[in-house]
């Protein structure tokens, strides 16, 4: 033993000497397994934060819209949803209030709500349903509470609503599902639920983002937002067709999801909206590029929460829950 302590002494020693460089040798790179951002991606003030600013840039030529004006919005909490009925009534929700508008944005009634309305979706004669985040409400034209019901269970986020003569359809982000109920809310189905052998994917719904609307022909528009697309179903189920793809490019649908809203135009085309970029742009009926509404510069991106409706005439409005109010677009003139 004493004979083999200056080896082991001598073992010690080389090994902490060896620690010590390895320590200033991971000190002196650490640099390289975290490198700095560059100053195109970041802010002056805080050199970890990223900008998108060199993402946002748009050509004046794409932007086929202009804004005609605005509506201020008397809401007291922050709006949440706009509707349109086909009697072009304009509707806004925030907290447990909806008022109804005329053209101008005078208030022509104010609803008191139950619940927080997240979603809106007018029906025929004046009539007009209400999502909360689990339940539907159905009012008459004068505003009155007909009909309320629950569906879906614990989980149930209700983001959107539509429908048609006979049907209402109900996207809820938390199932991850789109309900079909009858008028009286009975359930009647489920649509988009994954089954491969129908060639059906399935819905990634990453945050409380999923729009639904109906299409000319009848059939359903869904937004599946996780995977960046519009996808076309039948009322039984049947997925037809599907149209989007990811990208911060002006064709594409950026950030997680995207996008986060969507309407349809009178001649089948569709307006989209998205967050992360901000930005409003109209697909034509085939899912191709047309034109920018809005670009990501028109709005506040931390505090602007967008949601999208059409009137017969395929005035834009734009709910912008920055400033309180309705934003309104009509495409440019030669």
């Amino acid at each position: 033993m004493k004979k083999s302590a200056p080896l082991v002494l001598g073992l010690a020693v080389a090994a902490l000497v060896a620690g010590i460089g390895l320590r200033l040798l991971t000190k002196q790179h650490r640099v390289s397994f975290f490198p700095r951002r560059t100053p195109v991606q970041c802010t002056p003030d805080n050199p970890y934060e990223y900008s998108i600013d060199s993402l946002t840039g748009i050509d004046p030529s794409q932007v086929g819209y202009r804004e005609a004006g605005r509506i201020a919005l008397s809401l007291k909490a922050k709006p949440q949803a706009i509707a349109i009925g086909d009697d072009n009534r304009l509707y806004a929700a925030g907290g447990n209030e909806i008022s109804q508008l005329d053209s101008a944005g005078a208030v022509l009634q104010s609803i008191s709500v139950p619940q927080e309305v997240l979603c809106l979706a007018p029906g025929r004669n004046g009539k007009l349903f209400a999502g909360s985040r689990n339940t539907i409400m159905n009012y008459g034209s004068r505003g009155k509470l007909t009909r309320q019901w629950n569906i879906g269970g614990e989980n149930t986020f209700i983001t959107s609503l539509c429908g048609d003569n006979e049907h209402l359809f109900i996207a809820d982000a938390g199932m991850r599902v789109v309900w079909k109920l009858d008028t009286s809310g009975r359930v009647k189905g489920k649509i988009g639920m994954k089954d491969t052998s129908r060639g059906i994917p399935g819905f990634v719904v990453p945050s409380a983002y999923m729009d639904v609307a109906m299409g000319r022909d009848g059939s359903l528009w869904v937004v599946n937002p996780g995977r960046h697309l519009i996808e076309n179903y039948r009322t039984n189920g049947d997925r037809l067709s599907a149209w989007g793809s990811s990208g911060s490019n002006i064709e594409g649908f950026c950030g997680c999801c995207g996008p986060i809203q969507m309407a349809m135009l009178p001649n089948g085309s569709f307006v989209t909206a998205e967050k992360g970029i901000v930005r409003v742009k109209v697909y034509d009926p085939a899912g191709r590029f047309a034109t920018v509404v809005a670009p990501h510069a028109a709005f506040n991106p931390k505090e602007s929460n967008l949601d999208l409706a059409v009137d017969t005439a395929g005035t834009i409005y734009v709910l912008d829950s920055y400033g309180n109010q309705i934003r309104v677009f009509r495409k440019k003139t030669a």
